[in-house]
């Protein structure tokens, strides 16, 4: 035996006594690196040594980490027009932090938004929600034209796109103008002459919110409130239930100088 395949043949002895995981089969060890999480397998796992990294980017780890990301999304892009899987886990991470709607998500994806009044709004309006009746269905369909329909109710409602601009040299004072945004997406939308809507994304289930001071509309169903605790109870497969009237104000960042200016 020569003096290099010797050599060769010590090192790959102590490689393994110092990485058990390489006596195991190559397949073995790329179902192993599935169960890793995101973090753990780029910024830990994948600088250790060259074979770990060379795991690390096999297809089927990538594959098996969009399907667990994706599971339970109400929502999921298109990702048609990407060639790999580590491309397309990019672009869904990178979507899950978009907070501008696009005019396509709000018309022809969602269909009908669920829809329910805040505390805020008043006794009236609580009394007359179905949603405080807990009858509460998919009832708010935007269009594409700028109609926007509540079926219960068969109200009409204009809406657009806008933004804040502020209309004083003065920083900080609160005195902001909206003004209609041209394009196809945008983080507010304002529905005749009322508190514009923040746009925000849902965590959990990748859903969309619409909210102001005093209704809030989800891509997905809202939790039935428990009447008798007068919180949330949680719906189906518990999905939203942490979606409390406090929590959904902690989402919030209109600035509440300019919500005085619609009251």
């Amino acid at each position: 035996q020569s003096q290099e395949s010797l050599g060769q043949n010590v090192f790959q002895t102590q490689r393994r006594r110092m990485d058990p995981i390489m006596y195991l089969p190559p397949e073995i060890c790329v179902h192993i690196f599935t169960f890793l999480p995101l973090k753990s397998l780029v910024l830990t796992a994948s600088p250790v040594c060259s074979a770990w990294h060379t795991f690390t980017l096999t297809p089927q780890i990538w594959s098996q980490i969009i399907s667990q990301i994706t599971t339970g999304k109400t929502l999921i892009p298109e990702l048609t027009h990407l060639d790999s899987n580590k491309e397309k886990l990019i672009f869904l991470l990178k979507d899950e932090q978009r907070t501008k709607i696009t005019k396509n998500e709000l018309c022809t994806s969602v269909g009908a938004w669920w829809f329910k009044f805040k505390i805020s709004a008043g006794r009236y309006l609580i009394e007359n929600d179905p949603y405080w009746a807990n009858s509460s269905i998919p009832s708010m369909v935007f269009s594409t034209d700028g109609l926007l329909f509540r079926k219960q109710t068969n109200n009409l409602f204009s809406w657009r796109f806008v933004k804040l601009q502020e209309t004083s040299t003065t920083p900080d004072d609160g005195d902001y103008d909206v003004v209609e945004v041209e394009g196809d997406e945008a983080n507010l939308i304002q529905v005749n002459h009322f508190p514009p809507l923040e746009v925000m994304r849902y965590k959990k289930n990748w859903g969309w919110i619409l909210q102001n001071d005093y209704v809030v509309m989800t891509s997905f169903a809202l939790p039935p409130l428990n009447l008798k605790s007068g919180k949330w109870a949680g719906g189906g497969d518990g999905e939203a239930a942490d979606l409390t009237e406090e929590s959904l104000e902690n989402m919030r960042s209109i600035d509440e100088q300019f919500i005085a200016h619609f009251i």
